[in-house]
């Protein structure tokens, strides 16, 4: 091989170096976006089950209640009619 040989030779292997480099450098940026989007995803899922905890636990809160006060009105209504029984007997 003479010394012209040797010369295209490495400056092939130099730029594929460097085309290496280059796609390193690439990859570890879209690597770093990617982690961003996954990190912000992941965040975006912890609060959407925080909201759907909270959503449940006053979900579960607001039946209780409303299981009360139809448990009220009933017995409301009971006395109502017993009250207008003694009104009516009497």
């Amino acid at each position: 091989m003479g010394n012209q040989a040797i010369r295209t030779h490495t400056e092939r292997l130099e730029k594929v170096i460097e085309q290496g480099v280059e796609l390193r450098d690439e990859m570890r940026r879209k690597i770093a976006s990617l982690e961003k989007t996954v990190s912000a995803q992941k965040a975006q899922i912890i609060n959407a089950e925080r909201a759907k905890e909270l959503y449940l636990r006053r979900l579960t809160t607001y039946k209780r209640r409303l299981v009360a006060g139809r448990e009220k009105r009933q017995k409301l209504e009971g006395q109502i009619i017993k009250l207008k029984r003694r009104v009516g007997d009497a």
